[in-house]
């Protein structure tokens, strides 16, 4: 449900821009930007995308037209390369959970300073099967290392969603039936997000 949230606030966006530059930090294996395209096809829309998982590129890349630029980058830590507001949306999807929380607070300030909308996910508690994954290098980029709550986006000024059910991995028919009331509480005050088990921010 979270995702298609997501592009929802893309879609609104991209729709009220003749043309969109936008970056996908953490892309992974680009079915973001391939749904953004396939939304979009007669808008001139440029996505640059960003990951740290070779295998991850290395496979959006055989798929082809999507993205402009598909670049290996550390994005916990390095400079996005782009010039202050050169973007008009910056997203990063299901990636924070992946960085060590101060590389996901340094990769929020680098959308923030590239681009002039930004949407970004998290769950709120790290997952038993990818905070377990072996120490292996080319395993690693996978693992959780960190949860967000909805404060740490209001602080900077987001608003934020919540869907889902904290601490549920796997969801059930009653997780099903809850999440709708989890989001329509969240958007009256966004302290319900705490009970959430993904949190959606945008601003």
């Amino acid at each position: 449900m979270w995702n298609r949230y997501v592009n929802h606030h893309v879609n609104s966006w991209i729709d009220n821009l003749e043309s969109c530059k936008i970056v996908d930090a953490g892309m992974g294996f680009g079915r973001l930007g391939f749904a953004i395209k396939l939304d979009h096809p007669h808008k001139a829309i440029e996505i640059y995308g960003y990951d740290s998982y070779q295998p991850a590129l290395d496979y959006a890349k055989s798929l082809g037209y999507a993205y402009e630029t598909m670049n290996k980058l550390d994005i916990g830590k390095s400079k996005l390369p782009h010039n202050d507001k050169s973007i008009d949306i910056g997203i990063a999807s299901g990636v924070l959970a992946h960085l060590e929380k101060n590389e996901g607070n340094h990769l929020l300030s680098e959308l923030e300073r590239i681009s002039k909308h930004h949407i970004v996910t998290a769950p709120t508690t790290l997952h038993s099967h990818k905070k377990s994954l072996c120490n292996d290098p080319d395993i690693e980029p996978l693992r959780h290392k960190s949860s967000w709550i909805y404060k740490d986006f209001v602080t900077r000024g987001y608003n934020v969603r919540g869907f889902g059910i904290k601490g549920r991995e796997k969801q059930t028919t009653l997780d099903s039936i809850i999440t709708p009331y989890i989001f329509s509480l969240s958007a009256v005050n966004q302290r319900f997000c705490a009970l959430a088990g993904t949190v959606v921010a945008w601003k």
